[in-house]
């Protein structure tokens, strides 16, 4: 990564303390205020720490799994669907009703019906039932051998997660998988220095006031999840959106809903010189700043239209290829004209660019962007990967089932 500084003033050293203060931070910047020239030395900080796993002693793909999923974790689980069987066992039904076959399940019965679960996203077929069929043509003879289709649909239909958390939380039925594995997945590795925030969004038909609508999607209507990741696709942390009610850290509640999302995932992150690829319906001039406070640098695409950019930074009109680079304490705001008009924050990059082959002719483009396109892939790289062997079927109407087997390959692929 090219990490050169462009020339400075010493003499303007004191605006990297006085601007990084908490109470500027707070505070909306003023447009007038921003240089062509730094002002401030803007080297990246220094990064703490390698990318690493911190696994010890698992040699199989199994071992690794009971790290994700302890023998503990699914004990709860169990737990919490015997439970809630045996209350819906209790209320009056009909006599031939599947639930008067229901006996108590147990952990291995659990581990086999996750299993299932998993190679059902590997053989796909359009309905539940027709893994168990018996017409030659159709039938995959395995699943017959294990469970039968009574008893799948049996623990299906139970599972549950609910260990009676606080009535006020929104995801309550799937509370306790969520924040286990949220733990875990920050606990058992150690990222590199690039990390993305993004969103990913999850088919869902059923009921829910939160559900999200976005019609550019492939999956229009679902579950939007923020996801930190590696540039390599491995999930650290991610946050439900669900509205109002949305999980963020109370730390950072002055901030717009966006910027609370990437102080919430990156948290355990900052001060350790990390640099945060974000796009532009995250990046910020006082996001920046936020970042720039905990020593954390930060690059994205940003909105013209963005409060605290230069004066007049959305209209100035350059000829294609030409590009434009205005400084605010360790900031740059850089706008290039490819196509179309770029617009980008960084406090890692300079206003350097780089030589890339495009075909048979040599193209320069600004390295801040060509490093950006590079780094900014694991949100989507982690959807690449999920969608070959996606677990969640059509046709679940409780989300929180929805969701638990969405965690599930997200397991997986870490």
């Amino acid at each position: 990564m090219t990490s050169s500084n462009d020339s400075y003033s010493n003499s303007d050293d004191s605006l990297l303390t006085s601007s990084s203060s908490s109470s500027n931070a707070d505070d909306e910047i003023d447009p007038t205020r921003w240089t062509t020239a730094p002002t401030v030395n803007r080297n990246p900080f220094p990064f703490v720490g390698n990318r690493e796993v911190r696994i010890i002693g698992a040699q199989t793909p199994i071992d690794y799994w009971n790290y994700i999923f302890p023998k503990n974790f699914i004990e709860m689980i169990v737990y919490e669907t015997n439970r809630y069987a045996e209350n819906i066992c209790n209320n009056p039904r009909r006599q031939y009703s599947r639930i008067n076959k229901w006996e108590p399940t147990n952990i291995e019965e659990l581990n086999v019906f996750i299993a299932l679960l998993i190679w059902q996203g590997i053989i796909k077929k359009p309905e539940l039932q027709m893994y168990f069929t018996t017409d030659e043509l159709l039938a995959t003879p395995i699943f017959n051998k294990i469970v039968t289709a009574d008893r799948f649909q049996l623990l299906l239909k139970m599972l549950h997660f609910e260990t009676d958390p606080s009535p006020d939380i929104t995801l309550k039925k799937i509370w306790l998988v969520i924040e286990v594995l949220r733990s875990t997945f920050k606990r058992f590795y150690r990222p590199g220095r690039f990390l993305n925030v993004d969103e990913s969004l999850h088919l869902f038909k059923g009921r829910l006031s939160w559900k999200q609508y976005i019609p550019l999607k492939r999956a229009r209507f679902g579950f939007k999840f923020f996801m930190l990741c590696d540039i390599n696709g491995y999930v650290l942390d991610f946050i439900i959106y669900t509205g109002r009610n949305t999980d963020c850290t109370d730390k950072f509640s002055d901030l717009p809903l966006p910027s609370r999302i990437v102080m919430t995932l990156v948290e355990d992150y900052l001060d350790l010189g990390h640099c945060i690829v974000m796009d532009n319906y995250y990046s910020s001039p006082k996001l920046f700043l936020q970042l720039v406070e905990r020593n954390t640098d930060a690059v994205g695409t940003v909105r013209s239209n963005r409060k605290s950019l230069p004066s007049n930074f959305k209209y100035v009109k350059l000829k294609k290829n030409e590009r434009i680079a205005r400084y605010y304490n360790k900031m740059m705001a850089l706008k290039w004209r490819d196509r179309k008009y770029v617009h980008m924050l960084s406090t890692y990059h300079t206003n350097n660019t780089t030589i890339i082959q495009k075909g048979q002719t040599q193209v320069e483009k600004p390295t801040c962007v060509y490093e950006y396109n590079n780094t900014m892939g694991g949100v989507d790289m982690t959807d690449q990967l999920m969608a070959t062997y996606f677990i969640p079927r059509k046709g679940l109407k409780k989300y929180y089932k929805k969701i638990f087997m969405i965690l599930l390959d997200l397991s997986i692929l870490n």
